[in-house]
């Protein structure tokens, strides 16, 4: 169970339209995908849908890219700093954020046991990345998010990039309904950009009432160009998986 979609985030404050194949004009892709948790247990056995959206999103990807998994970041409640070498890192904070590598509220890792853990009230930031240098592309697994099966009418995150307007860009986290998003599920969201960024984050909207935990695991970066030594490294591992 769950959804796989691709969209186009306009630049524009929360403009978002459809797209097919992976050609867009004037706006960024989107790959989204997400599998509903239907166990007691977590980590997912198989997560389908999260997975092709993160095959989908790597294919989109024309420069090279840098991974981290969060396996070797410490321990703990801090902000905390995401080395994807070469000189680019990210700092990543949240509502009561820390990096855990034990399951919490079924906010779970996905690469590994190590997970980037937040849990946001209504109307405040789950999850924010401010990267030293430029990036084009951005993506993440998540786990847990959203998970308010059989209550109806709770907003979805939101996703938002900084614009070179200055603005945010806006589009859900996911495509599935919140009253039918289960304990633990888990999915993928990754973002392709024509233009140059350094700040991401995942918003929590008013509404819901409760606190949602979060988990999020194995950021892929895209640097611009200037930012190098990255693009071999990644475009050669990329050509590995597919052989």
């Amino acid at each position: 169970m769950g959804t796989v979609a691709q969209n186009a985030v306009v630049a524009g404050l929360a403009a978002v339209a459809a797209l097919s194949g992976t050609a867009f004009a004037g706006g960024s892709l989107v790959f989204r995908g997400l599998d509903i948790n239907t166990g007691s247990t977590v980590p997912m056995a198989s997560t389908p849908n999260s997975t092709s959206a993160r095959t989908s999103f790597l294919s989109a990807l024309t420069e090279g890219f840098a991974v981290n998994d969060v396996e070797s970041v410490p321990l703990g409640s801090s902000p905390s700093v995401l080395q994807f070498g070469s000189g680019l890192s990210a700092t990543v904070s949240g509502a009561r954020f820390s990096i855990r590598d034990t399951p919490l509220v079924s906010a779970h890792g996905v690469v590994g046991p190590r997970f980037v853990y937040t849990e946001a009230d209504e109307a405040q930031t789950l999850m924010s990345l401010v990267f030293n240098a430029p990036v084009t592309a951005l993506g993440f697994w998540h786990t847990d998010a959203t998970d308010w099966f059989g209550t109806a009418g709770i907003p979805q995150f939101l996703a938002q990039v900084r614009l070179p307007s200055g603005d945010f860009g806006s589009i859900n986290l996911t495509t599935t309904a919140t009253n039918t998003i289960r304990d633990g599920s888990t999915g993928f969201f990754g973002i392709v950009t024509p233009f140059a960024f350094t700040e991401f984050r995942v918003f929590r909207q008013a509404g819901g009432g409760n606190t949602d935990a979060v988990g999020f695991d194995g950021f892929i970066a895209v640097p611009t160009p200037g930012a190098a030594g990255l693009a071999l490294v990644g475009l050669a591992s990329m050509a590995r998986r597919r052989r």
